[in-house]
């Protein structure tokens, strides 16, 4: 429950930013009225965890549609560099469209050769009952032959 959680964040360090409250989160009026209190809360705390008050009007702004205008800073130090940006060295790409060596282009069915690399002939068998008449893999190149196993 939400005391449970509210216990153990506060055993562990946690910093209250807005009052709890006690309701049904879907259907009563107080939990619409804590999310309107609380959220804008929630996006003032930074990466380390710090509550930022003096963002929390500005938060309710935004939140509201509001356009906020923040004054901009000048720059310290120049802007520019004229230091060297290390990057990653240039490889050359091979296009998408292109056809890789290895691609095949025939039957979809066809199956790649372990022993030498090419690609092999798929033939189907035609009875359950006879194990050698299921589909085998045979290479045209080397001669090998691969069963397929059937569970």
């Amino acid at each position: 429950s939400g005391k449970d959680w509210d216990k153990t964040l506060e055993d562990i360090g946690g910093s209250r930013i807005h009052d709890r409250v006690d309701c049904d989160v879907d259907f009563e009026m107080p939990a619409e009225e804590w999310m309107k209190g609380a959220m804008p809360k929630l996006a003032c705390v930074d990466d380390s965890g710090k509550f930022l008050p003096d963002l929390v009007e500005n938060m309710k702004a935004h939140a509201a549609g509001i356009e906020i205008e923040v004054p901009v800073e000048a720059a310290e130090g120049p802007v520019a560099t004229n230091q060297a940006i290390p990057s990653m060295p240039q490889v050359a790409v091979t296009p998408v469209m292109e056809q890789r060596a290895h691609a095949y282009t025939g039957y979809k069915q066809n199956s790649y050769c372990v022993k030498c690399g090419k690609y092999t002939f798929h033939w189907h068998g035609s009875s359950p009952n006879n194990p050698d008449l299921y589909p085998n893999y045979e290479c045209k190149g080397c001669g090998f032959i691969r069963k397929i196993k059937i569970s």
